[in-house]
């Protein structure tokens, strides 16, 4: 097994992202969300009055969830993940999707968060992980 140090101040494997209309009415059909400011452009501007379709909230957990998972599987799980979405994110917006570990330990904990360009974080939340025994091949003990 492989030792592991996992230190507050440590950067999770960030990586960008940028939504299109596409991805969004696929993940609207995916999820059965009938929600048109997803997926139809006029509605969204003239009915709703946003400047054009939004990410949805969960597709942005989604990415979380995608980060968590890289960040812990040479060593660990996650155990718990927790997020909130507090701004709107429209198609063609290039998003950071990030974290920094506030815990280290054998049982680290991470914020957690997806950037828009001017730093604002439209979500943000709370990953905790657990780090477990691994065999020589790196297969889990437990």
């Amino acid at each position: 097994m492989t030792d592991v140090t996992v230190s507050a101040g440590d950067a999770l494997p960030s990586f960008e992202v940028i939504p299109d209309p596409v991805q969004l009415f696929c993940y609207s059909a995916i999820t059965w969300n009938p929600h048109r400011i997803h997926y139809d452009a006029p509605y969204a501007r003239d009915v709703e009055g946003y400047s054009d379709v939004l990410v949805h909230g969960p597709l942005m957990g989604s990415w979380l969830m995608r980060l968590c998972a890289d960040w812990v599987a040479p060593w660990g799980r996650v155990a718990t993940i927790t997020y909130r979405t507090t701004a709107s994110v429209v198609p063609g917006t290039t998003l950071v999707v990030g974290g920094t570990v506030v815990t280290g330990g054998d049982a680290p904990e991470a914020e957690i968060w997806v950037e828009l360009p001017d730093g604002t974080r439209a979500t943000h939340g709370h990953v905790t992980a657990v780090v477990e025994p691994r065999d020589a091949a790196g297969i889990s003990k437990n």
